[in-house]
């Protein structure tokens, strides 16, 4: 091979490379378009799965408004308060005259959810002084709680609502038979 050829080798090399180079930041950024849409999706998913448990516990207590021997006269749905720098918001909020039972729902119960009980249980009070002399209770909810999370939750004496049985309701208004 001449000095000229190898010349013409290297250069045809370096200008292969460097459209390697182009072609893989575009496929990087293509990826990483692909994954962030992905995410996305999965979010969603996460997102729709814990509207699915809030409902279904939110459901089951306004037809049974009762957590062990406590029986509520109420059962709100996303109790809020304060302002945006220092919010609170709690899943299910079941209330009667003399106790309140705050409810973190999640489709899969995490330990986090049984921390977020906690602050709840401890911060309740600024956001709504009105039950100032209610006894307050706290508890998580899901379709899964693991032995160890309901374990860690009856330890800081919380409660454990999970899905049993065949709980739903049947809408027949203008079934008929065909």
């Amino acid at each position: 091979m001449t000095d000229q050829e190898l010349r013409e080798l290297v250069a045809s090399l370096a200008v292969a490379q460097a459209q390697t180079e182009k072609q893989l930041i575009r496929t990087q950024a293509e990826l990483a378009e692909s994954f962030k849409n992905v995410n996305k999706q999965l979010g969603g998913i996460g997102a729709s799965q814990g509207l699915v448990a809030e409902e279904f516990f939110y459901n089951t207590l306004l037809d049974k408004p009762q957590i062990g021997s406590l029986k509520f006269d109420q059962i709100n749905m996303n109790m809020q308060g304060g302002k945006k720098s220092d919010r609170f918001e709690c899943d299910i909020a079941a209330i009667n005259g003399k106790s309140l039972a705050l409810i973190e729902v999640k489709y899969n119960v995490h330990e986090d959810a049984v921390e977020q009980v906690e602050s709840h249980v401890r911060r309740f009070r600024k956001f709504f002084p009105y039950y100032a002399k209610h006894k307050i209770y706290g508890g998580v909810a899901g379709f899964h709680i693991s032995k160890d999370v309901a374990e860690l939750a009856h330890k800081k004496g919380f409660f454990v609502l999970k899905r049993k049985g065949e709980a739903f309701t049947a809408s027949t208004v203008d079934m008929r038979a065909f």
